[in-house]
């Protein structure tokens, strides 16, 4: 690799020229290199994963996750050892599921509220809106935490699942993370906050 003071007669050069060099920053000093065709591997197993990576995203897009739960994202991604977006961080749990031979379950439109004294309910969508689920809320002081658990069950009124979590302190801030599961499907939503009365 080449390193250059002055390219192109000017102070910086990014970018391709041609098909031929590709200027860029390297450590702090501005390197060139020949033109090298990406590499567009389309293998079966390849396509599959773009399949799925497309599929995440055009749900993402949808309109099915509220404002809330991307926000939750975020929450999330803030607490992650590498720097991530709240959309990052869904579609990284999405395609980690999918490679565990699992399909990603889609909780949805969760919806946080707090009921009474030291009681927080929590209220979701999963994909296809059915019953066949095992949805569990967990509940920590610190974000990712499990030191408390709340299964939701179903309504078959409103179409979501839900649950009461008692027993918990008052005036204090909760994370919460739900996560769905059932035969060949998971999925996960979180981080959602919310401070008891």
């Amino acid at each position: 690799m080449a390193t250059i003071t002055s390219p192109l007669h000017g102070r910086v050069a990014r970018g391709q020229l041609g098909k031929a060099l590709v200027f860029f920053p390297w450590k702090g000093i501005n390197a060139v290199r020949s033109y090298v065709v990406p590499a567009n591997p389309k293998t079966a197993a390849q396509q599959q994963k773009r399949s799925w990576f497309a599929d995440a995203v055009a749900y993402y897009r949808s309109g099915s996750y509220t404002g809330e739960d991307k926000t939750a994202f975020k929450f999330w991604a803030l607490v992650e050892s590498r720097a991530m977006s709240g959309f990052n961080k869904y579609v990284s749990l999405n395609m980690n599921i999918r490679n565990a031979g699992k399909v990603f379950a889609y909780p949805w439109s969760v919806e946080v509220t707090k009921p009474g004294a030291g009681q927080i309910t929590v209220t979701c969508k999963v994909k296809d809106n059915t019953e066949t689920y095992t949805v569990t809320a967990y509940f920590d002081t610190a974000q990712g935490g499990t030191l408390y658990t709340q299964t939701l069950t179903w309504n078959a009124a409103t179409s979501r699942y839900e649950g009461t979590r008692t027993g918990l302190g008052s005036g204090v801030r909760y994370w919460i993370r739900i996560k769905a599961i059932e035969a060949g499907y998971e999925g996960w939503a979180g981080d959602y906050k919310e401070t008891t009365i």
